[in-house]
């Protein structure tokens, strides 16, 4: 299962790809089609200081056609897929968590120019959610 913080994500992501939303937006191309695949990789290793996770993945789950299923990390491409418009065909988010430090770093990759990076500090694993708000942005394409 997805861990609680990562769930706010993905559902943010999702959002952010529907196109249906964004209609009467001017700077998206409502003629790209969004990803229908995500493919979502928990990092144990981070680069906090340049806010992108790597290697190694300690958990990875696939998310298609509303179905989310844990998959050992090794057995996912890393390949986005073609690009389709302003999208890739497969949809990626990373995020990393540090208990500890009270820290989490996460970031996901929709389209060729399309893609955020956030890091935040939190005070209550329990309560922390990770959404991609503007004050929690960190580097984005």
């Amino acid at each position: 299962m997805l861990p609680h913080y990562a769930q706010s994500l993905l559902e943010a992501v999702l959002d952010e790809c529907d196109i249906t939303k964004k209609a009467e937006s001017r700077y998206v191309d409502v003629t790209s089609k969004p990803p229908k695949e995500f493919r979502i990789f928990q990092s144990e290793n981070p680069d906090w200081a340049h806010g992108y996770c790597r290697e190694p993945y300690i958990r990875a789950w696939h998310y298609r056609q509303s179905q989310l299923s844990e998959v050992d990390p090794g057995t996912l491409s890393l390949s986005n897929g073609q690009a389709q418009g302003m999208y890739y065909q497969i949809a990626q988010i990373f995020f990393s968590v540090d208990e500890n430090a009270k820290r989490a770093l996460y970031t996901y990759t929709l389209g060729p120019k399309y893609a955020r990076g956030f890091r935040v500090s939190f005070d209550n694993i329990d309560s922390f959610q990770m959404m991609p708000k503007n004050d929690r942005l960190l580097w984005l394409s």
